[in-house]
């Protein structure tokens, strides 16, 4: 097994990332054009760097699936600001790899200022981020992460509730807040063109009316449906970080049709 993440100006967490994870098995960065020294610090830490021009999140990582098929059996994505438990690896090594699993869908656990959400995100949450080589395909979501896998193929997958930690503002809330509108842009043309219906939230998506209650949905969602209140007021800042998600998502719409 490999591990490969997905980075561009990642200078700030892909050394932590790195060597959290290398003792388990080789690491691998895909990096999509950084311009600060993300690269550098990659291979300084240990890690084995490729250069790719982005494509989507999906293509990406099927890029490292061909190029690596070869040389491993499993890969497992993971992000720079994520950090998984070495359980999960001991899962692969002793049971997966005994199996005919093709896909293994892992929980996380979003961190907001290095407090655990136990509840507003909507715990479980799961994502394919083990793949086998030989089976495995993703193909591109709504949320443009790449978190499907091909419905075409018939794979088997496997629900592992071993969670992974999920630094959201690891950049700071600035970042956070930029990438988001991207994501909202991206989100907002194609939410009914591509199935959504891999998860609870995504299904809910399509059920909204689509307008300006959707931001009010989504903070009442994650705070009360979820239980966000028991998080204290990280689980406040959560609520209302997603209700502007939402609110930019529907101004990108609104000037879309204008």
């Amino acid at each position: 097994m490999a591990i490969v993440i997905l980075a561009k100006n990642e200078e700030g967490n892909i050394a932590g990332c790195i060597k959290q994870h290398k003792q388990h098995c080789n690491v691998y960065v895909i990096d999509s054009g950084s311009t600060d020294e993300t690269k550098v610090i990659a291979e300084s830490a240990g890690a084995t760097v490729l250069t790719r021009s982005w494509t989507g999140f999906a293509d990406q990582r099927n890029f490292a699936i061909d190029t690596l098929r070869a040389q491993y059996e499993w890969l497992t994505f993971i992000d720079a600001d994520e950090e998984f438990d070495p359980a999960v690896f001991s899962f692969v090594d002793r049971t997966a790899q005994q199996s005919d699993i093709d896909v293994i869908y892992v929980s996380q656990t979003i961190y907001l200022n290095h407090k655990p959400l136990r509840h507003a995100p909507g715990y479980p949450i799961y994502h394919p981020r083990i793949a086998r080589t030989s089976r495995a395909r993703f193909s591109q979501n709504q949320s443009g992460h790449g978190e499907m896998i091909d419905s075409t193929r018939d794979l088997k997958t496997h629900f592992l509730d071993i969670p992974y930690r999920h630094y959201i503002i690891s950049h700071g809330i600035q970042h956070w807040l930029t990438k988001h509108v991207g994501l909202a842009s991206l989100e907002a043309n194609q939410l009914k063109q591509i199935n959504a219906g891999t998860t609870r939230r995504m299904r809910l998506s399509l059920l909204v009316p689509d307008n300006l209650l959707r931001p009010l949905i989504r903070f009442l969602y994650h705070y009360l449906v979820c239980g966000g209140f028991r998080d204290g007021r990280q689980g406040l800042v959560f609520s209302i970080m997603y209700a502007w998600f939402e609110l930019t998502k529907w101004l990108v719409k609104s000037e879309t049709r204008a």
